[in-house]
């Protein structure tokens, strides 16, 4: 099929199916029914497609082709309005193109609403164009955020009350991983507790739980991080775990010890801090935060 052109005063023939049509089509910018159409013109992306004529009979209405719309448009797919030149657009069948035209909508027409492009114009995009472009865009995203790599949710906190005894000149701190209950009771006083292994288990779980002020622990899902900030001259001191995070098989648990404000009782303390953060099989490292 061969459709006729008029363009700039001058007559050539499109093939349908052409791989190559022209890169710029002018249509209906100087057509009457366009220039009285309200609305301003916008830019319509996506590929266009030819659409079946309908079956039965019927009063709906019917436009020869569609164009399916890239990214989050709404609606996503819009039909093409091309007055009388049914097959005008046959070439570009297929093809990424944008159109250049006004938006038209027709509302509960034969109870059925209907979203239009009048084009003005069209060009034809190729799949480096800005697509392509989004496309590198995104990857280079994905790779950004991936080299930044991700804060791991922090499900709860708490003092520690199972670090080193304090004393003067004390400055080892107390800095753990535990990813399962059998550690867990390993790094508390209940491994000395004289009772079944359910029974202890348990215990040092329930017992984490409420300082957590959480409802339990999936360990299939959690896992705990400890740190101490080694002996101080006073109590009131606090520990905090500010964030954790990742980059490729390493974590970096970022905390921070907060010194007493006003009065503090004068004794030695060893102050530290449990979080319940989300499971990470990785490398875990500490960072003092200065």
């Amino acid at each position: 099929m061969r459709t006729l052109i008029l363009a700039a005063g001058c007559f050539f023939f499109l093939q349908a199916g052409n791989p190559n049509p022209p890169a710029k089509l002018e249509l209906f910018a100087k057509e009457a029914w366009y220039k009285m159409q309200e609305g301003k013109e916008t830019n319509f992306v996506g590929v266009l497609k030819k659409t079946p004529p309908p079956r039965g009979f019927g009063f709906g209405r019917h436009v020869p082709y569609h164009l399916v719309l890239e990214g989050n448009a709404q609606p996503a797919v819009r039909g093409v309005y091309v007055g009388n030149s049914k097959n005008i657009l046959d070439p570009y069948v297929g093809k990424r193109v944008r159109l250049i035209g006004k938006a038209v909508e027709f509302r509960k027409l034969e109870g059925k609403d209907y979203f239009e492009v009048w084009p003005a114009r069209l060009e034809l995009l190729a799949q480096s164009d800005d697509k392509g472009k989004s496309k590198d865009k995104d990857d280079k995203d994905k790779k950004d955020k991936k080299d930044k790599g991700k804060n791991l949710k922090i499900l709860g906190q708490g003092s520690w009350p199972y670090g080193p005894k304090a004393a003067p000149n004390r400055t080892e701190q107390q800095k753990l991983v535990l990813r399962s209950v059998d550690e867990l009771i390993a790094a508390t006083p209940f491994k000395d507790l004289d009772a079944p292994q359910p029974v202890v288990e348990k215990a040092a779980v329930d017992a984490l739980a409420k300082i957590l002020k959480v409802d339990g622990i999936n360990w299939k899902t959690h896992m705990l991080v400890v740190v101490t900030a080694g002996s101080k001259p006073t109590g009131g001191w606090k520990v905090v775990v500010d964030f954790v995070h990742t980059e490729g098989k390493k974590a970096t648990v970022h905390w921070y010890a907060q010194p007493p404000e006003g009065f503090a009782t004068q004794a030695f303390t060893h102050p530290g801090v449990v979080a319940l953060i989300e499971r990470f099989e990785g490398k875990v490292d500490f960072a003092a935060k200065k």
